[in-house]
C-alpha cells in the first residue's frame, strides 16, 4: 500500500519520465476511466506512464486516501483509490497489416489490455464520454483484443484472451502460455480482409474469419481495475504498485511495410 506521502513523491518523479514518453505518437489519458458499461475503479493519469532504458512502464498505484479523479465531459469527478496508466495511438490507426508487441503483464487485481485496438472513430474521444466512445462502440467502431489479462478469471496469469466485438457479439479466442506477470511475452495480430490471426510468441493461438473489421482501427495499451458481480478480481492493496512494462510497438502494413514504431527510447537520447 502507497502512502500519501509516497504516492506523491512517486507521481512527482513519474511525471519527469513520462515528459520522455513520444506525445507525437502517444496519448495518455488524463483523469478518466471506462465508466460504462464496465465498472472501472482505476483513475488513469499520464503521472502513472513513464519511459525510461527502453521500457515503457504503466503503474498501477494503491491509493488508501483516494484521489479525485476529473472524469470527462459526461461522467464524474469521482474518487477513486487506484491510480494507473493508459496510452493509445494519438492519431496513427491502419487498415490490414501486422501489429506486434513484447510486453510483460500485471498481476492479479490488474485487468490488463496489454495490446488491443479500436475503430478510429473512436480514437478522438477516447475516455471522454460515459458510455464507451459515446454509444459508438462496438458499431461502428469494432474492438479488437489482441492480448488481454483477465485475472478475476486466471489467476494462473497464464490465458491470454483474444476477442473481436461487433454488431454481432463477441468472438472469444484464447492462448495459453508461460505466466504473463514474470515473462516477456511477444503479442502479434495478422489482419488481412478474410480473418484475424492471433499469435504469441510466434505461435498461432486463435483464428477468426467472421465479421473481421474493415475500418482504421488504433492500438491501446491499457490498465483497469473492475471487481466481477460475483466478487471476482478484488484487488489486494498490498500487492500494489504493479506494473505493465512494453518493450516496443511495432506495426507493418499488407505489402510488409513498416508503418508505426516505438522502441521506447528515452527521446533525451534520440
Amino acid at each position: 500500500v502507497v502512502s500519501a506521502a509516497l504516492f506523491s513523491g512517486l507521481c512527482t518523479a513519474q511525471l519527469v519520465s513520462q515528459t520522455n514518453l513520444d506525445k507525437t505518437k502517444w496519448t495518455a489519458v488524463n483523469g478518466g476511466w471506462i465508466d460504462k458499461p464496465n465498472v472501472d475503479l482505476i483513475c488513469n493519469l499520464p503521472s502513472n506512464v513513464s519511459v525510461s532504458r527502453g521500457v515503457l512502464t504503466l503503474t498501477a498505484i494503491s491509493v488508501p486516501a483516494g484521489v479525485t479523479c476529473r472524469g470527462g465531459v459526461d461522467y464524474g469527478p469521482a474518487t477513486r483509490h487506484f491510480t494507473g496508466g493508459t496510452i493509445f495511438a494519438s492519431s496513427f490507426n491502419f487498415k490490414y497489416g501486422t501489429i506486434s508487441a513484447r510486453i510483460k503483464s500485471a498481476g492479479y487485481g490488474v485487468h490488463s489490455g496489454l495490446l488491443w485496438m479500436m475503430g478510429s472513430g473512436c480514437q478522438k474521444i477516447m475516455y471522454r464520454n460515459s458510455y464507451w466512445c459515446n454509444h459508438t462502440w462496438p458499431d461502428p467502431n469494432n474492438e479488437i483484443d489482441i492480448a488481454e489479462i483477465k485475472p478475476a478469471y486466471d489467476p494462473t496469469l497464464t490465458v491470454v484472451s483474444q476477442n473481436l466485438f461487433t454488431s454481432s457479439g463477441w468472438q472469444v479466442g484464447s492462448g495459453k502460455t508461460a505466466n504473463l506477470q514474470t515473462h516477456w511475452h511477444v503479442y502479434t495480430l495478422v489482419w488481412t480482409p478474410a480473418s484475424l490471426m492471433f499469435q504469441i510468441d510466434g505461435v498461432t493461438t486463435t483464428t477468426l474469419k467472421r465479421d473481421v473489421p474493415s475500418q482504421p482501427m488504433f492500438p491501446i495499451i491499457s490498465e483497469e481495475v473492475e471487481i466481477e458481480k460475483d466478487g471476482r478480481g478484488a484487488p489486494d492493496p498490498s500487492t500494489f504498485p504493479q506494473t505493465i512494462q512494453v518493450d516496443y510497438v511495432r506495426v507493418w502494413d499488407s505489402k510488409g511495410n513498416m508503418i508505426f514504431a516505438d522502441e521506447f527510447n528515452d527521446l533525451k537520447t534520440k
